[in-house]
């Protein structure tokens, strides 16, 4: 096996295990420094699998502005941290041309990427200074948030209680994200959730979006730190989302949310799930 398969396979064996506290960055485009608008013409191209498994690609050009491919793979660090070795390959397969194996053609160094968030961190390539690096979106997701989703609240790490279901309603205006929480946490009375409202503010985060504010409910009308991780809508209408809620008797308790959109169509028996017209698609987006 080919030393970078190897390598691969050895690290998504070790991935099994996550660190509590794992920066997992978002798969996709990825851009280096400010160079944002890719009119610089490179960037990296990066693959996650299996928790902290990283397949890193770099586009760019040579000195004399030819253009090259490099590849470094393995797995992250520490939860936050990757390196790994950006290596060149030569006389693999041609366009239109038949079956070859590639060969290693020179390895260029080190890169290394620390990651703040899923979608922000920074990168040191070979022969270059430390950048800021960043999940390049170009895509407006925002029209997916403000729906309302049957969805399960469910503790991180088995702490803070049991599962509850319940509903979400999103709102997103103007850079800023309200949410009405609605959960049932006694089953024996059904039609008396426990409600709490959210207000912050609204930031892009890649594929997903993130946001800090505060919290209130009906039962405790006193203004809570609250943020949401990694909210997400996908092309089908599911929800997914990290919460953290800022107590002073448990510190931060974490909570994941899933569920489905419900749409806005009139109530006929039951309510269905949201169209794809509601989510800013065509069917032909989301066909199989």
């Amino acid at each position: 096996m080919p030393k970078f398969g190897r390598l691969l396979v050895s690290a998504a064996i070790a991935g099994l295990s996550l660190p509590a506290l794992a920066v997992l960055p978002q798969a996709g485009l990825w851009a280096i420094g400010g160079e944002l608008n890719g009119g610089p013409g490179r960037g990296i191209q990066l693959d996650r699998q299996n928790g902290q498994t990283i397949v890193l690609s770099y586009f760019g050009y040579r000195e004399d502005g030819s253009s090259m491919f490099l590849q470094a793979g393995g797995k992250m660090a520490d939860g936050k941290t990757f390196t790994g070795d950006l290596v060149e390959y030569k006389n693999g397969i041609a366009l239109g041309g038949s079956a070859k194996n590639a060969e290693l053609a020179k390895n260029y160094g080190a890169v290394t990427v620390t990651f703040d968030s899923t979608v922000t961190g920074t990168i040191t390539l070979p022969g270059e200074k430390q950048a800021s690096f960043t999940r390049f979106t170009y895509e407006d997701l925002e029209k997916r948030l403000s729906h309302e989703f049957n969805v399960i609240y469910t503790p991180l790490l088995g702490k803070n209680g049991a599962q509850f279901v319940g509903d979400l309603k999103l709102t997103a205006k103007d850079g800023t994200l309200k949410a009405e929480f609605s959960m049932i946490t006694n089953p024996d009375k059904p039609y008396y959730p426990s409600v709490c409202t959210y207000e912050g503010d609204l930031t892009p985060a890649g594929t997903s979006f993130r946001s800090v504010g505060t919290r209130s409910c009906v039962d405790d009308p006193n203004p809570t730190k609250f943020r949401f991780e990694d909210l997400t809508i996908s092309e089908y209408g599911t929800v997914s989302a990290r919460t953290y809620l800022t107590t002073p008797r448990q510190g931060e308790v974490a909570q994941l949310i899933n569920g489905m959109c419900l749409s806005a169509d009139p109530v006929v028996i039951a309510r269905t799930y949201c169209t794809p017209k509601e989510l800013g698609l065509t069917a032909a987006d989301i066909a199989e």
